[in-house]
């Protein structure tokens, strides 16, 4: 009788272990495809920790994960609520400690490179790295191959964010630039020197070359500024 008992224990310590396994790798399968279709990352890693225990001993029908955050906070470790929705339509939500790792195809610098140097497509490569911990968007392929430069140095090994270059200026620093003053009915063509770099559409200080005054133009091209009178 003894021996018997023993075995009714072990099969519900066995039975309760499947089932708990069963719930778990659920609830993993969901929380992957959940992370899965919120991020542009190649790659996806979701470990899971143990499960708070749950009430119901009834077979799960649906899990659905409740994350009201925005997704692009799913990273690292982070907790998340799940509801468990069992066959006799009661739920439970368990709170799940879950950490998740990130990989993606990214560019990668080959060199050190200094602040303002035109990118070529040596200067760096792709390759799969962790991008869990990295808070700024890393730069696409397109976005380096032609008209970009550095905004500050980039080490070796480093990976290449977006706010790490810049399109290269239509005007430079030091440039002679046509200057065009325009008014209503009159338009005055004279000559002065950059004092900044400059990008079409944006305002930078000029100095002229008579007066040698200082003055602001919108950049409209390459070597071309305009000021309205």
């Amino acid at each position: 009788m003894r021996n018997f008992k023993i075995q009714i224990l072990a099969f519900i310590l066995l039975f309760s272990a499947v089932c708990t396994g069963d719930i778990t790798n659920t609830v993993k399968n969901r929380i992957y495809r959940f992370v899965k279709s919120g991020t542009d990352a190649d790659s996806v890693s979701v470990f899971v920790d143990k499960l708070p225990s749950v009430k119901n001993s009834a077979r799960i029908k649906f899990v659905a994960v409740e994350w009201k955050k925005g997704k692009a906070q799913l990273r690292g470790r982070v907790v998340i609520p799940v509801r468990i929705v069992f066959q006799d339509n009661s739920s439970e939500i368990v709170y799940v400690n879950t950490e998740i790792s990130l990989f993606k195809r990214v560019p990668v610098a080959e060199m050190n490179m200094n602040r303002n140097k035109p990118l070529h497509y040596s200067d760096f490569k792709m390759e799969l790295r962790d991008i869990t911990a990295l808070r700024t968007e890393p730069a696409e392929p397109e976005d380096l191959y032609s008209g970009v430069r550095t905004r500050r140095v980039i080490v070796r090994g480093r990976i290449i964010t977006k706010d790490m270059i810049e399109s290269e200026p239509v005007i430079h620093r030091g440039d002679r630039v046509k200057v065009l003053a325009k008014s209503s009915n009159l338009l005055v063509t004279t000559y002065a020197i950059a004092k900044q770099d400059g990008w079409k559409g944006k305002r930078i200080r000029v100095r002229t070359l008579g007066s040698r005054k200082e003055i602001y133009a919108l950049v409209t091209g390459p070597s071309v500024v305009e000021i309205i009178l």
